[in-house]
Order: C-alpha cells, then structure tokens, then sequence
C-alpha cells in the first residue's frame, strides 16, 4: 500500500512539474538535405502525450494538410520528401492523448530563393516631426529601399480624423494593391478605438479598446457606431458612448484585413521625456544603428515568466515557442527581464516578460521608467500583463522600451492572443508575421483568448528581419558609351558571400528591375542596355543563410546604390509610356513628342525582369501616341509580375530602350481548387454568390461555362481530356484565372 502512494505520488509531482509555461511546446529542429529533397523534422518528446499530428502547409495557405499521424510516443522524428525546393512549407506539430496540449511550429525550406521585391509600405507621419525628424525619415525611407521596398510617404496631421486618415490609406492601397503591403503609421496620428472588450479580465477596464486593425481594413461600412452605448470603465478613453466616433466592433473579419498595420507613437511618455518628436528621432536613429549593425545581438531569447501555467494559459509560452522555432531550445534562457539583459555581452535578440500589471508596469519586471534608466538590449520584444495592453495613455508599459533609450524596436502584448513569429526564420520581415497573425487568426494554437479581438496590434517597425550583414560597399558608376555602363563595388565582409544582384530603377519610388537573374561573383559588371536619362542602380549581396529551425534561404543584404545620367539621346521625345491592367488583358500606351525619322516600336516583355520576348511590332506614323494590348494574360501568366519595355528604332537602325513598367496578373479573390490535380469532380472553392465561370484550355477555346450563385461549386469534370486548363471566374467586372490538371 505504502508503495502504491508513492507511485501515485510520483505521477502527481511529475503532472505538476509539467504544468508550466514550457510544457506548452513541441520544441522542433529541421535537418535538411539538398540532394534527397527532404526536410527531417525533429522534436523533444513529450512525457504525458500519447503520440503526435504532423501538418503542412505554404505560407499563404489558409489551412493545414495533415501528412502524418504518429501515435508511438518513443518516435520523435519525421522526413517530408517535399517536390518543390524553391519554397518555404509551414509544418505544425500538436501532442496526442496528453492533459496539455503542446504545439510547435517550423517554417521550412531547403534553398528559399532570395525575394528581391518585397512590396510598397505606406508611410503615415505626424507631420509634427517634418523637420525636427528630416533626416532620419530619409534615412528611413533609404534604409527600406535598399532592402527592397518602395515607399509611399504620407504627412499627416495630429487633428486629421480617423475617417480622413482611412481614405488616404485606402485611396494608396487601391492604387496598387496587389503590391501594396502594409501600413507603418508614425506618430501620433488618429487612433481608433472600438467595441466592448476586456481581454485582460478586468471588468472596470471593460469598452473600446484602441485598434489600427480599422485601418487594416479598407472598408468603411462595416465600422459602424450605432450600438455600443458603455459608460462604465474607469478609464475615459474606453467609455463607448453612441455617436461618439468610437466603434461598435469588438472582433475583426479576417476576409476584410487587407494590410498590416503597425505604429509606434511615443506621444505622452513623461516618465521617460515630453518630448515625442525627441523620442521618435531616437527611435528612427536606433532603427538605423540596427539594420546597419552598429549594434550587434547574441541569437537568443531571454523568458521572465512570473504567471507560470495560469491555469492552461501559459502566457510564457509566447516567449518559449518564438525563443525555440527561431533560434533553438539551447539559446532559450529564463532570467530577469532588465538584470539579463543589461549589457552588450548579455543581448537577446528576442525577449519576452509577463507578470499582473497596470497601465505603467508589469509585476516581476519592471515600470515604464526601468526602460529609460536600466536599458534593455533586445530588438524583439514581448510584454504581458493587465491594462497596458491598452497602450494609449500616459507613461504606457507597452510602448516604454520603444521610446527608451532601450534597443528595443517592436514590442506586442502577447498572451491574449499568443503571437507567432516562427516565418521570421527564413528571412520574413516581421510585419508579414503580424499580417498572418490577423488574417488567419485560427491557423496557429493554442490561440488564447481574443485571438480576434480587434486589440491585437504589433507595436514598432514592421520592415524589420533577423538575419541582417554587411553590405557591399563603393559603388562606382562610368559612361563607357552611350549605352553602356561599368559598374563595380567592392565586397561584403562577409566571408559566407557567395554572389551579389544587381538592379536598376529610374526613380526611387519605382521599384528596382533585377538585372542578373544569377548572381554574379566578380566585383563588376557592364549594363549595355542603359535607360535614357538618370539611372539608379542597386548592387546587394546574397548568401545562404542556415537556421537550426527553418533550414536554408537565400538572404540578401541591404544595397548599396547610386546613380549615373546616361548619355543616350532618344530620337523621339517619350511623353509618357504606362499601362491598365484589367485583369485578364494588359492595355499598353505611350506618348510621343517631336517624332522624325522613326521607323518602329517594338513592345518587350518579360517574366523575370532580363530575359524579354518580342509582344508587337508597330511603324512609326507620326502620331501623338500608340496603344496596344497584351491579351489573355490571366490564362498564361496568373501570378506573375510582367515587365514591359519599348524599343525605340530609327530610321539608320539606331535604337534605344524605354523605362520599364510592370503589372502583376493576381489571384484577386481567395479562389481555390479543391484537389488539384483533378479526377471527375472540380471543386472550387471562394465564390462571391453571383457570377459566371468559364474552363478554357491552353489555346484559349472555351469548353465549359456556368452561372454561380454559391460562394462554392462542385463541378462534373470528368468530360475533359488529361492535360493543363484554366478556370475563369467573372464577378464584378474582375475576372480570376486558375490554373489546374485534369488527370
């Protein structure tokens, strides 16, 4: 009996001891290898799971594909033979059988090609800081250049109104918003708040809560203020009285999310300066000081965990399951918020703390002074605790290391919802991790509460990577002739180079052509296909980036860039050369000025940027423009950006090249093809309930046609013959091409 006690006692202690923050995890590893094409997923075992399921997906999927479901709790490896080694796949593994659920995740790739275009942010600044901060916006905006973004800038003032601020962001987005990424809002400009929450469980902190998530969404109906009527909260801010200007919202529609949307607002932090145009300068110069490694930070992740389990919760899970997914479970250290991370030898890259709080402080770390006299040296932060999730109001915790003298860059109340960051390990910028945080708020679990709520916010730069190093360096530009540029540079001290890219653009709010579709190992280089006018080019270094989490990808540097004016002469004046771009057709059109002895326009394009394939010959007629179009794109080059240029011949067979412009041939909706390739029945998935669809083949014949009247369709396929069509869907004067195989 004696015996029997102490066995059952054993069991209970090591329940007990499981029950912490770190139980909460699958603490996975990937091996992978070039040459089989496989990605081996290796994890810790989990003592009380009775096995393991095992998931896939690419990143911008919006659902898991189970591979595996392993119930021998002794195997804690698997190998995924994937057939793509140009892509990155998600894989998510979750305990069986277990009293606590744990759950880990990977983002995997066995040679990531580098991803030169990243996409357009816009910029919205307090206009407050137009001249006190001039120069470290230009920095900025440089710094995000190099590392393959185009920016749209936008002042804005402190008085301008949410609505007003949602239209601009609304009318740039709609301008280009298949390349249109995300929001960085600046300053203290116009905050939303909405709904009749209280995710930290405080029912005197109940009511609207602040959200960027209204900008998110381009929409304007569905923000509505006609029924919330809450008087009750201690803090004024959050009382939602009808007609107020505050929202009904409580939960966001992830369909509606078009953009993540971040900010840092350093307005009303006295306890550590008056001063917000002061803190944001500082801001901006510490942003800078880290992507040009004028700060360097050990790859590791500091925990101060001071709930513990919390019932299930686990709030330090956040900081364990992003510790472990990025950097393994050997540079996850616990320890004390400030005193671990005081000093340049005792840097975390990561950091995450959590204890009881209010609006200034968090229990077991630290108030909102702390950050300003005992700075912390980490670059990605997590705080958790009660009120300052809540984060506009005086002396805030939640935005204290962003305005400190702490290196601390962004910053996100992690608990209620737990946050994901596991893409940041092959190379993805941070706000993307934001953007599937909100987007897809269910993918990834254990969620928590509020994993819809519309507080969910990331607080910092959202362009900011991990992997940074050092650039190239001298560029040097020469006129050989006409035609012709050298250019050389001098390498990266980075001894693991293996190549560098190079790029060209006629302007910095157009975004760089690649030039070389294979990096080059030489330190130049000679561009014979010079644009008329000024000429901007970029030269970036790549090199292969391991990771103990998420295998290899290819990472560039930062560019260096400079400019040359080009002595080519065209012998017409080209007013202007720009395209429509409806969807399914590319309408093409350019201006002329001052044409003699003209013979012909030839129209090129391209699917990569360098090599480019005649579209149309057209004479010359002295005319003020010419137009033509560039027809079925959607069925041939669906996904793809299509970059187009003129050639511009006279009449002794001289000739010179256009600027170029491009187009991305997108999947506007969130159609999809259910098993694909396809047996007898087509599934599609994704409709908007009224429309029409269409199969056609690769010659364009239409074989099959269909009014829907349902958001989905199960159609018989089986009269079609193996091969390659296209499924087209026509709804709203916007037409969507997919591709499928008919088996």
């Amino acid at each position: 009996m004696k015996g029997l006690t102490i066995f059952f006692l054993l069991i209970i202690a090591t329940v007990l001891e499981a029950q912490n923050s770190y139980s909460k995890i699958v603490a996975i590893s990937t091996i992978v290898d070039k040459t089989s094409g496989t990605i081996t997923l290796k994890w810790d075992k989990i003592a009380l799971a009775s096995g393991y399921a095992i998931a896939r997906k690419l990143r911008n999927d919006t659902s898991w594909t189970s591979i595996v479901t392993l119930t021998n709790n002794s195997i804690s490896t698997y190998t995924d033979t994937i057939s793509n080694q140009s892509v990155g796949y998600e894989y998510k593994i979750i305990t069986l059988g277990s009293a606590i659920v744990a759950s880990g995740y990977a983002y995997a790739a066995i040679n990531l090609p580098p991803k030169h275009y990243t996409g357009k942010l816009i910029l919205l600044i307090d206009s407050a800081y137009a001249d006190y901060c001039s120069r470290e916006i230009s920095q900025y905006v440089l710094d995000i250049i190099k590392e393959g973004w185009t920016c749209k800038l936008q002042y804005v003032g402190r008085t301008t109104s949410v609505a007003s601020v949602k239209q601009i962001i609304k009318t740039i987005y709609l301008q280009d918003p298949s390349n249109t990424k995300g929001v960085f809002i600046l300053g203290h400009i116009a905050i939303p708040y909405s709904g009749d929450i209280y995710p930290d469980g405080h029912p005197n902190h109940a009511g609207a809560w602040p959200t960027d998530l209204c900008y998110a969404d381009t929409s304007t109906l569905k923000w509505t203020d006609t029924s919330v009527n809450l008087t009750s909260a201690s803090r004024p801010a959050n009382r939602n009285i009808l007609g107020d200007g505050k929202f009904d919202q409580w939960a966001i529609t992830p369909y509606d999310v078009k953009l993540f949307v971040t900010r840092v607002d350093l307005f009303d932090m006295p306890a550590i300066n008056n001063n917000d145009s002061l803190l944001t300068k500082n801001y901006l110069s510490k942003d800078h000081a880290y992507r040009s490694l004028q700060n360097i930070f050990r790859m590791r992740a500091l925990v101060d965990d001071n709930f513990g389990y919390f019932s299930g919760e686990a709030f330090g899970q956040n900081g364990y399951r992003n510790g472990v997914n990025l950097l393994g479970k050997d540079s996850v250290l616990d320890g004390d918020y400030f005193t671990s991370m005081n000093a340049a030898d005792k840097s975390c890259l990561w950091s995450f703390g959590c204890g009881s709080g209010s609006y200034t402080s968090a229990g077991g770390i630290g108030n909102t002074s702390d950050f300003q006299s005992q700075p912390v040296k980490s670059v990605f932060t997590m705080l958790f605790g009660s009120y300052f999730g809540d984060w506009d109001n005086t002396n805030n915790f939640l935005r204290a290391p962003l305005a400190s003298n702490s290196s601390v860059l962004t910053n996100c109340w992690a608990g209620r919802p737990n946050w994901f960051f596991h893409a940041m390990g092959l190379g993805e910028c941070i706000g993307f991790s934001a953007f599937a945080h909100v987007k897809t708020p269910e993918l990834y679990v254990p969620t928590n509460y509020g994993s819809n709520f519309i507080h969910t916010e990331l607080l910092g730069d959202p362009t900011l990577k991990m992997y940074v190093y050092e650039p190239p360096q001298n560029l040097v530009l020469t006129n050989v002739s006409s035609m012709t540029t050298k250019i050389a540079w001098s390498a990266s001290i980075d001894t693991n180079v293996t190549g560098y890219y190079l790029y060209k653009t006629n302007a910095l709010s157009n975004p760089f052509t690649l030039i070389n579709a294979n990096p080059v190992s030489t330190l130049s280089f000679i561009d014979s296909s010079v644009l008329p006018g000024n000429n901007i080019y970029m030269i970036r270094a790549v090199k292969p980036q391991s990771t103990i989490s998420s295998g290899t990808f290819n990472n560039l540097s930062a560019g260096i860039i400079d400019s040359i004016t080009s002595l080519v002469t065209l012998p017409v004046q080209l007013v202007g050369f720009t395209l429509i771009n409806n969807d399914c057709n590319v309408n093409l059109e350019w201006v002329v000025a001052h044409e003699q002895n003209i013979r012909q326009y030839e129209v090129l394009f391209s699917t990569d940027g360098t090599q480019y394939t005649l579209l149309r010959k057209i004479d010359a007629t002295n005319s003020a423009s010419y137009r033509t179009t560039h027809n079925q794109v959607c069925v041939l080059y669906q996904g793809k950006t299509i970059y187009y240029k003129l050639k511009i011949t006279d009449g002794n067979g001289s000739f010179v090249f256009s600027n170029i412009i491009t187009a991305k041939i997108n999947n506007t909706r969130n159609l999809s093809i259910y098993e694909n390739p396809v047996n007898d029945y087509l599934t599609i998935k994704g409709l908007e309930k009224v429309g029409n669809i269409r199969v056609v083949n690769v010659n364009g014949e239409v074989l099959y046609k269909q009014n829907v009247y349902q958001e989905s369709l199960k159609m018989n396929a089986s009269f079609l013959t193996s091969g390659i069509y296209f499924l087209q869907y026509f709804n709203g004067g916007i037409t969507t091409s997919l591709k499928f195989v008919k088996r």
